[in-house]
């Protein structure tokens, strides 16, 4: 069934070169290849154990700064992880395949985070609550200069405190990838921070988390876009169905795909 027209202002524009960057579950997006050789500068916002978004874009280009912001995880919370397996499988509990699994995501994080590429242990924040709180205003001063900048948001809610503060340096910005939640309850709020994103960008892609539910018109309770800005240029034609064929990935690999059908405009 085909979603009400009252969502098409979320129907995705037709980038024609669509890439995957990332895992091919959770924590992978879609984004157009084009709209990344200009980039010089990367803020990812939320990387948990998986930096392997941050890792492709490093990997085709070396020079970017790329600033990662997560207070949850750190060196330490790694070392601890890693111990607690070895315990765990003292007490025969666990197995060494999980122990080694732990050590490897302790031993990346220390290879990847160097360099220019920077883990700020901090929270991002509307405004500075707590002593490790970055505001957006802070974090984009340490890449100061930098025009063409690609922001990834995966906080878990706290997407809806930063974008007012991401809009008023839209025009450094390039490609945002956002993952939003709670859509059915915070609807209202989606629909008018979107609204606002779109008076810059262009929507690229668009997914659903199927981790969780569908409201009752059919939009997935989460949901990951790619803006684009307009000044990149925004094909007029427009994407009819989700998800796309080779590119998309369920972000839970156990269930189905989350399909959407636009309604012809």
């Amino acid at each position: 069934m085909p979603l009400p027209p009252e969502l098409n202002y979320l129907q995705p524009r037709l980038y024609p070169d669509l890439v995957r960057l990332g895992s091919f579950c959770d924590g992978g997006y879609l984004v157009p290849r084009s709209a990344l050789s200009e980039l010089d500068a990367v803020l990812s916002f939320g990387v948990s154990v998986d930096w392997n978004f941050e890792r492709q874009l490093r990997s085709s280009r070396p020079d970017l700064d790329i600033h990662c912001y997560d207070h949850t995880v750190g060196p330490s919370l790694f070392a601890k992880f890693a111990s607690k397996g070895i315990l765990d499988l003292l007490r025969g509990h666990g197995s060494i395949k999980g122990v080694a699994a732990r050590f490897r995501v302790w031993r990346d994080y220390a290879r990847f985070f160097r360099g220019r590429t920077v883990h700020f242990r901090e929270r991002v924040f509307n405004r500075r609550f707590n002593a490790n709180d970055a505001t957006i205003d802070a974090i984009f001063a340490r890449v100061q200069g930098r025009r063409h900048v690609l922001v990834k948001v995966d906080i878990e809610g706290g997407e809806y405190r930063v974008i007012p503060d991401l809009l008023r340096y839209a025009d450094r910005i390039d490609i945002l990838v956002i993952e939003f939640h709670d859509t059915d309850p915070l609807r209202l709020v989606f629909q008018h921070q979107v609204g606002l994103l779109l008076q810059h960008f262009g929507i690229a892609h668009l997914h659903g988390n199927n981790y969780l539910g569908r409201a009752a018109d059919g939009l997935p309770d989460a949901v990951e876009l790619t803006f684009v800005n307009q000044r990149l240029g925004v094909p007029v034609d427009r994407r009819d169905r989700l998800p796309i064929p080779d590119l998309d990935s369920p972000c839970n690999p156990a269930s189905a795909e989350v399909e959407l059908q636009f309604a012809a405009s």
